[in-house]
């Protein structure tokens, strides 16, 4: 289990000039005009916004194979990634041990992309509650 380095990505966010709403007063009373955009140039702000892979690798060996040689015979190796804004490793276990144990024991031969989301109901055997 680990993080990667962090990777920021500076985004531009669009600044506009403020718009305003007339009212305009006749005869007949009081008229609002829809919004209106004042001229001028659009300016960009930097918005900095972070994020940070973490791994979670599971090797399974065969129990005879650990400590009987040197080359241990690996009966399931699984790799999970994630990326996202949190640093903290035990916000994503989880859902990481989640993944791995979907495809527990199963050679896909390929990544597999897989989104869990925060109120999934099968996450409850890994909550408390």
């Amino acid at each position: 289990m680990g993080i990667g380095l962090t990777k920021i990505d500076v985004i531009p966010v669009p600044h506009r000039p403020p718009s305003y709403t007339a009212r305009v007063m006749t005869d007949g009373g009081v008229v609002e005009t829809p919004t209106i955009l004042l001229p001028g140039s659009t300016s960009y702000y930097p918005y900095a916004k972070m994020e940070y892979d973490r791994w979670l690798k599971i090797v399974i060996s065969a129990a005879g194979s650990v400590g009987e040689s040197k080359k241990e015979k690996t009966v399931w190796y699984g790799d999970v990634l994630s990326s996202g804004a949190s640093r903290d490793l035990r916000t994503v276990l989880s859902y990481m041990l989640f993944a791995a144990f979907e495809e527990l024991g199963r050679d896909t031969r390929k990544g597999i992309v897989s989104e869990i989301r925060v109120n999934d109901e099968r996450l409850r055997i890994f909550t408390a509650d």
